[in-house]
């Protein structure tokens, strides 16, 4: 598959020479290990330092002044200046660096991991033009050696996936708070969600969606609101745009615009009971794209007498993650059931890890948008099965 670029677009890439190089020969020239330093720093930060060490560039010049100034503006290369705008979410492990030319070009990198079953990270960087073919490259990660391994095969079986026929001006795009790769078609101006396409990577281990939410949580007391206990000791687990969301709402009794990750985002409390709690938050990124959150979590009753826990969090109608937990009283604290989880998952069959579940309507009701039918449909829910 032959990518071929534009001499200035290619000038953008690290360690590359004044003649134009296809994308495939870009690609092969970051297949290295990388030793990653040991550092107090964020782990997406030693992780794209490290890569930037080794392949010093455009980028890595405006990440340096960026963490030093706050501001990534001026940045000399190749004869141009380029002004940055950057999305930098440490928490989210994710980077996103948008840089303007004088000429318009418009170029763009995204650096971001995803944990392994196996305890390693699958580190990515992906770098695109407008109207350009991008290049591609994964990492695997492992802290006891401190390295980046390549993983190319992974880097083919996403081009694969996308299709020689409709390679021409494709580039990858990943997306934040979650295990989502897009491929753009920039002469189209559509965007599509691949399947499972990290699930696809488990050539030799899958890509652990669930994992990071299974975690024995502490719960300080209980009030008559249990649901809201459950979820304060969730947040503190997991903090996030909802915990500061719902930290301001204890505080003043409503809801109000945070700043999260350097953006305004607008918060909508949809209910408190007993039973179930939502929260909405909804921000616009610096390419005026609007991010919309639901949140929901409920408490129902296990046919055991404990109360079950559960927390969906999705983003419009694509989910982020499902989690439920068993409360055990005499312990104070919530336990992973994630056999419910994956239950769930099962029921809602074809759509798992991709479609919205909604339960914050109530206790006995857990709704799927079905996307083959864009409707919504019920769960069988009966918690004394468990």
């Amino acid at each position: 598959m032959k990518k071929f670029l534009f001499i200035a677009f290619i000038a953008i890439f690290a360690a590359c020479t004044a003649n134009a190089q296809n994308v495939l020969q870009i690609e092969e020239s970051w297949q290295k290990t990388i030793t990653v330093p040991e550092s107090k720093d964020p782990l997406i930060d030693r992780l794209f330092t490290a890569w930037g060490k080794e392949f010093p560039g455009l980028y890595v010049n405006a990440f340096k002044q960026y963490k030093e100034t706050g501001k990534a503006k001026n940045i000399e290369f190749g004869g141009e200046k380029y002004n940055f705008k950057i999305d930098y979410a440490p928490k989210f492990g994710y980077l996103e660096m948008f840089a303007d030319t004088i000429n318009t070009q418009k170029y763009t990198l995204i650096a971001t991991y995803w944990d392994l079953n196996n305890g390693n990270k699958l580190f990515g960087v992906t770098i695109f033009a407008k109207d350009s073919e991008g290049a591609l490259a994964y990492y695997e990660y492992s802290s006891a050696k401190g390295t980046l391994t390549p993983r190319p095969e992974l880097v083919n079986k996403t081009w694969e996936i996308n299709g020689e026929e409709d390679a021409k001006g494709t580039f990858v795009a990943f997306c934040k708070e979650s295990n989502t790769i897009f491929f753009i078609r920039p002469d189209s101006g559509m965007t599509f969600e691949l399947d499972e396409l990290l699930e696809d990577f488990s050539i030799e281990e899958s890509i652990a969606t669930e994992k990071y939410w299974q975690r024995t949580i502490t719960v300080p007391e209980l009030s008559d609101d249990i649901t809201l206990d459950f979820f304060m000791a969730w947040c503190d687990e997991f903090p996030s745009w909802y915990s500061e969301a719902i930290d301001k709402i204890e505080e003043t009794g409503k809801a109000k615009p945070i700043v999260w990750d350097g953006y305004k985002m607008n918060i909508e409390f949809l209910s408190s009971s007993l039973e179930s709690l939502g929260l909405i938050g909804e921000y616009k990124d610096f390419k005026n794209h609007t991010h919309k959150y639901l949140l929901d979590a409920a408490t129902w009753t296990l046919k055991n007498g404990n109360p079950l826990f559960g927390v969906s969090i999705s983003e419009g109608i694509f989910a982020d993650m499902i989690a439920f937990y068993e409360y055990n009283a005499s312990a104070g604290t919530l336990i992973p059931r994630p056999d419910i989880t994956d239950k769930i998952w099962n029921m809602v069959g074809n759509n798992k890890h991709k479609t919205l579940i909604n339960f914050y309507m109530g206790p006995d009701k857990i709704e799927y948008f079905d996307h083959d039918s864009q409707e919504w449909k019920n769960i069988p829910w009966n918690t004394n099965e468990y």
